[in-house]
């Protein structure tokens, strides 16, 4: 099948990656050959110009006021991440040749908004996801027994009377093949990749009085190499549209969010595989806040940072969606990466690499449908952040994605609205 990867550099820094193709091939194995019959991600057509942009301060006077209520340390990091963007633009341009667009050709359809994926939202428990109820991250108390797996059939179709069937439990589908499942109660039809699991549930704010583990459903003793964290930090834009609600609305702070993934990455990070330094990656957004907090994870976990990927969105003729200096929105966000202490110095591939300095890659991306983010899994590959693994699934690792928003294969995943974009409403042949 196709890369999703349109461009990479020789020192494996900079990407121009194609959104909806890399949800399609992580729908199935690196071993799998290439089906006959691609099915295709419905998506939202590409931006032809940048989104408008909120005003900006006209006098000099103005928008050095406004600059003295950034902190310093966040006014360097945004100086230096400007420059690995220029460099990396530049670099991508001089690459393709005159008039290429920058993703590959979509599948769009007029009923996108209106139709695709609503008899998942109407099914579904409160998600604690990135929409309208995002950061529903609840406290409560789950049997200390877990339920045992749902293994799901190779042959037949799977059927259920309602997605609340599937809630707080593990499924998984151990098949080198897809599998499908029914849902009765809105005739929706969900695809889940081969050698994949997932827990679809509101995650459990950790608490003094219960002994509860941090995924219900997933055993406490299941441990992945790499854990990918996009958390429902707060964000004043999207509770203005909203779309959404984050974990801070109504005075909650972000201490409870904080305590959930520290808790994640105790439970099942894998930190005995000597061959596989585990690493944990979690997304940011441009609140100052949501860097503190990840890197407050961290540092109670004992993961140093090594890397960062800066995720910037781009027009399809590669013009940043919104300016690079704007003071009120930035066109990138920025995904963490860590290793245990232990192992923070080695394994380290493409940029300089040193005990105190960070490694920074640009994965250019025109965006999509509202949410949607590049998957992982080539990347991981092509970057060769893991040297060894299972021969027969050609995965080199073991992996778990909490909040996420569609499976892979391969790995688990787990959220309130894990199985959104695995709806056959969003796929087409």
């Amino acid at each position: 099948m196709p890369s999703s990867i349109l461009y990479q550099n020789a020192q494996r820094t900079v990407f121009l990656v194609d959104i909806p193709s890399s949800i399609a091939n992580a729908q199935h194995l690196p071993t799998s050959p290439c089906p006959g019959t691609q099915r295709r991600l419905i998506s939202s057509p590409p931006l032809e110009q940048p989104f408008p942009s909120p005003p900006e301060p006209k006098r000099d006077k103005a928008r050095e006021n406004v600059l003295k209520m950034i902190p310093e340390s966040q006014r360097q990091l945004h100086e230096s991440i400007r420059l690995i963007i220029e460099r990396g633009l530049q670099e991508i341009r001089d690459s393709l040749s005159v008039g290429s667009r920058w993703c590959l050709p979509r599948e769009c359809t007029s009923t996108i908004h209106d139709d695709v994926g609503k008899g998942a939202e109407e099914n579904e428990a409160p998600r604690s996801n990135k929409t309208r109820n995002q950061g529903k991250v609840q406290t409560t108390i789950f049997c200390l027994s877990p339920r045992p797996p749902v293994i799901l059939s190779p042959t037949d179709t799977n059927r259920f009377s309602s997605l609340a069937d599937l809630h707080g439990t593990e499924v998984r589908n151990p098949s080198p093949n897809s599998v499908s499942i029914r849902v009765a109660a809105d005739s929706q039809t969900f695809t889940i990749p081969p050698a994949s699991s997932f827990v679809l549930g509101t995650l459990s704010t950790p608490t003094a009085s219960a002994n509860t583990p941090p995924i219900p459903g997933l055993p406490p003793d299941r441990k992945y190499s790499l854990i990918i964290l996009d958390p429902p930090w707060p964000n004043r834009s999207a509770r203005r549209a909203a779309q959404y609600k984050t974990h801070a609305e109504k005075g909650n702070s972000l201490n409870g969010l904080v305590a959930l993934l520290r808790d994640i990455i105790h439970t099942h990070l894998d930190t005995t595989s000597l061959a596989n330094p585990p690493r944990v990656a979690i997304w940011t957004t441009n609140s100052a806040k949501s860097c503190q907090a990840a890197h407050k994870v961290f540092q109670d976990t004992g993961i140093v940072p090594v890397e960062e990927w800066i995720w910037l969105k781009t027009t399809v003729s590669g013009e940043p969606v919104t300016p690079l200096d704007g003071l009120w929105r930035k066109p990138y966000e920025i995904l963490i990466i860590g290793q245990a202490a232990a192992t923070a110095t080695s394994g380290m591939v493409g940029a300089e690499s040193s005990s105190t300095r960070v490694n920074r890659r640009l994965l250019v991306a025109v965006p999509d449908v509202h949410s949607r983010k590049p998957n992982l899994g080539e990347l991981v590959k092509a970057v060769g952040f893991f040297s060894s693994g299972d021969p027969g699934t050609g995965q080199k690792y073991a992996a778990l994605e909490v909040f996420a928003r569609n499976l892979t294969a391969g790995w688990t995943a787990c959220g309130d609205d894990v199985l959104r974009f695995n709806s056959d409403r969003w796929w087409i042949l």
